[in-house]
């Protein structure tokens, strides 16, 4: 997979990479280059993550909560053109609120608006501290204090993943055997095997589970199956379960169902473990403002 560079992680870089060095008028004019790029940053960027990673975003946290950080970004992005420290002022206000507010919020969208937030605010303490020393302790503590809630939550970003993904379910028990009775065709019954792994994140019916169906295996012997009315008509017996060739079906198809859920939740894996490291390098950044 492909993982090119979300619009989270190129904001997140610049304020780790800049905060202790560049100007704050220097690294709002970097994050925000473009005249709307700031118009709905945040909600845009926890967008993009949840659609890259397939997840069921959580409209009503989006709604409420990434809108007031939104307002953020817009007003940091007007501070260079304006000049006005009142606007630095205002967003130190209220971006102390708002990372108090997102920090309850334990949630992949959660963490992901938290740990923007305190980039933009941070960014914010910085532009005050070239107008006013005594923001430099702030800057200092809220580094310190920001690295403290970021960095474990870059750790539940990982955790969240990895329990997105059901493990790869198979067949142990005669349940699960899929036999269909002889056609014109085919004289014999055909049994398969039917695997499947669970999306979580997916609310989807129709799409939330993925299946896989092994290849038909015709079940040549009458000492592999038993036959009698109800449903199932048709049993695997112990000979037939034991038989060589049903085996080595039931084991590859087992090896592929594994093989699909690997790479389905490693392709989500990669982007939120790039995620995680971008958290840990920032807040390293942080800790030494």
């Amino acid at each position: 997979m492909i993982n090119d560079e979300l619009n989270w992680q190129k904001i997140i870089k610049i304020g780790a990479s800049s905060l202790g060095s560049s100007i704050g008028t220097a690294i709002i004019s970097e994050m925000f280059s473009s005249e709307n790029s700031a118009q709905e940053a945040v909600k845009q960027a926890v967008e993009e993550i949840c659609d890259r990673v397939k997840k069921i975003i959580d409209q009503a946290f989006l709604d409420h909560y990434v809108a007031n950080c939104d307002s953020i970004a817009r007003r940091l992005q007007g501070y260079p053109e304006s000049g006005d420290v009142n606007i630095l002022h205002g967003i130190y206000d209220d971006g102390s609120d708002l990372v108090s507010d997102l920090v309850r919020f334990e949630t992949f969208e959660g963490i992901t608006a938290l740990v923007y937030i305190c980039t933009l605010h941070l960014t914010d303490i910085k532009a005050l501290s070239e107008i006013d020393s005594g923001y430099k302790a702030t800057l200092s503590r809220c580094g310190d204090e920001y690295a403290a809630l970021c960095e474990p939550r870059g750790d539940k970003l990982v955790y969240f993943t990895n329990v997105s993904v059901g493990d790869a379910m198979y067949a142990n028990s005669g349940l699960y055997d899929m036999i269909t009775a002889p056609t014109t065709s085919n004289s014999y019954p055909t049994l398969k095997y039917r695997f499947n792994f669970v999306d979580e994140w997916d609310e989807n019916l129709d799409t939330k589970v993925h299946i896989y169906d092994s290849d038909p295996i015709s079940l040549t012997d009458p000492l592999w199956y038993t036959e009698s009315p109800g449903i199932p008509r048709y049993r695997l017996t112990e000979a037939g379960r034991n038989s060589s060739s049903i085996q080595r079906l039931y084991l590859s198809a087992k090896n592929e169902i594994i093989s699909q859920r690997d790479t389905f939740l490693n392709d989500r894996l990669e982007i939120t473990n790039n995620m995680r490291e971008n958290i840990r390098k920032a807040c390293d950044e942080w800790r030494n403002l």
